[in-house]
């Protein structure tokens, strides 16, 4: 069962589950071509926004003054902002059979 990550971040932070496991989610709202709307951006509040808001802006070398243009960092270098951008931990390793309820 997929769920879209505005959604799944939501679910996550209601229930105060682990953000670690949001890695994903982020990177998707980070990445795509649209910032958050407003209606997105009241269901995950206030810091969860400008976390985002700032992670888009630092993955596309925006804030060195310069206009934003399209992601410049490779997947590591991304996954690590996003680590940073939203104080998560290393993702943990899970049995990949098992799969994620929440993918």
């Amino acid at each position: 069962m997929s769920i879209p990550p505005v959604d799944k971040v939501s679910i996550y932070q209601a229930f105060r589950l682990d953000r670690s496991l949001l890695a994903e989610s982020f990177i998707n709202l980070t990445t795509r071509p649209e910032p958050l709307d407003l209606g997105e951006a009241k269901r995950l509040g206030i810091e969860t926004t400008l976390q985002i808001a700032r992670a888009r802006e630092l993955s596309r070398g925006s804030n060195s003054g310069t206009r934003p243009s399209a992601i410049r960092l490779n997947d590591p270098e991304l996954r690590s902002l996003i680590r940073d951008a939203f104080s998560l931990e290393e993702e943990p390793l899970f049995d990949s059979s098992v799969g994620d309820a929440f993918s």
